[in-house]
């Protein structure tokens, strides 16, 4: 029994040497691994353009350094490629570039099991490139409008670019082209060669090759800017038909009064009133008109008019509306005439209470106008008296000019 027990000793003594055994062992190898001189940055090694491939199918392959070059684990670096893009490069694991597509790419090079220990290069495969962008001879020197007191779109002019630009060869790898202004203020172009009017100038158009090949052509827009005033009305005077302050039937107020109400800067609260021919004090020949004397002769191609037959509530009645100027003359001799025609048969609808008209001349003399006395002939919507519906009630009358200014 002693004996055996001497045995068990003796080998629960050596078991315990040897795990101490172990763990040393352990230890000098755990030592062993930490490495003095790492490797702490990747270089590729290409020139400064990166790798540049001539067309698709074309390879290249790049090789990499590690630093410092006396690394202690330099010979267990291995590298992982990738492209960003594998429509313009693809690569393999021992870095074999091959092109697919033109265009530009980054490779990366990262370092196995180091993911802070990387580099990358740019990748460009030039494929065909253009040798010429030609911008057609008609559109050289383009003349577009621009005018900033239109509501709609077409105030400013457009020009579509992109049909009249021709490149070389018409099988170029990369066709896309780059349009840019030279002053945004005047034309503004966008990516798919619309320039727009934008304001008065002058601006150089470019249409560029973004192949690489440095190709590209120019042209000239320039902008021409309408610009409108009404005329300065301070020294007008002016005379009319019979006129009358009256009450219309259903209203408390009263309305109308001399034709200075048309002139006087305050449509808000005045307005004339026009006799209509059947009322008593009427005009005999039937023609309701006012005429303007402007003090001098001046120029203007468009008016802008204001019906006084609303207040608070709405429409006043219908029948204190007119609805259409029969005709508009001019005249350089007196305010009495004589006058030449210069527009008729101007509709004034009956649900439009202003509006801002353009003469077109429908009177035989093409605008713009230059005279100093205007003769406005207007017609009732309705010739009846009845609800004392007596007059026909006007608030503003203005002249205005209206030209194109060319840088």
């Amino acid at each position: 029994m002693k004996n055996k027990f001497i045995w068990f000793t003796a080998c629960v003594a050596a078991w315990l040497m040897a795990a101490c055994n172990d763990n040393d062992d352990n230890n000098i190898g755990y030592e062993e691994e930490v490495i003095q001189n790492p490797v702490t940055a990747l270089s590729v090694n290409v020139g400064s353009e990166g790798v540049v491939l001539s067309d698709v199918g074309a390879t290249a392959k790049v090789s990499v350094t590690a630093a410092p070059a006396d690394a202690g684990n330099i010979d267990r670096i291995h590298y992982v490629f990738t492209s960003s893009n594998s429509n313009v490069f693809t690569v393999d694991n021992s870095g074999n570039i091959t092109a697919t597509g033109p265009g530009e790419a980054f490779l990366s090079i990262i370092a196995n099991n180091y993911a802070d220990i990387k580099a990358t290069c740019k990748v460009t495969v030039v494929g065909k490139r253009i040798t010429s962008v030609t911008i057609a001879e008609a559109c050289k020197d383009t003349l577009l409008t621009c005018d900033p007191y239109s509501t709609a779109t077409t105030g400013f002019q457009r020009c579509e670019l992109f049909p009249q630009v021709k490149i070389e060869p018409a099988d170029a790898s990369v066709k896309t082209l780059k349009y840019s202004s030279s002053d945004q203020r005047v034309a503004y172009v966008n990516a798919d060669g619309q320039i727009v009017a934008i304001g008065l100038g002058i601006a150089t158009i470019r249409v560029e090759a973004i192949d690489g090949s440095g190709k590209y052509d120019e042209c000239t827009v320039r902008v021409g800017q309408y610009r409108q005033d009404f005329l300065d009305r301070s020294n007008w005077t002016i005379t009319s038909s019979p006129w009358v302050r009256f009450t219309p039937e259903g209203t408390e107020d009263e309305y109308g009064g001399p034709p200075e109400n048309l002139i006087d800067d305050n449509s808000e609260d005045t307005r004339v009133g026009l006799l209509k021919q059947a009322a008593p004090g009427g005009p005999e020949d039937g023609i309701l008109f006012f005429t303007l004397d402007l003090g001098s002769e001046q120029y203007f191609n468009y008016f802008y008019w204001e019906g006084g037959w609303t207040n608070g509530s709405g429409s006043v009645n219908n029948n204190v509306k007119a609805n259409r100027i029969n005709f508009l003359y001019g005249s350089n001799v007196s305010k009495e005439g004589p006058f030449d025609l210069l527009q008729t048969n101007i509709t004034i609808s009956t649900g439009v209470y202003s509006a801002t008209t353009t003469l077109t001349g429908s009177g035989g003399t093409p605008p713009p106008y230059k005279y100093r006395y205007v003769r406005v002939e207007l017609r009732p919507y309705s010739t009846a008296t009845t609800n004392n519906a007596i007059a026909i009630l006007w608030r503003d009358f203005k002249l205005g000019y209206r030209e194109l200014l060319l840088p």
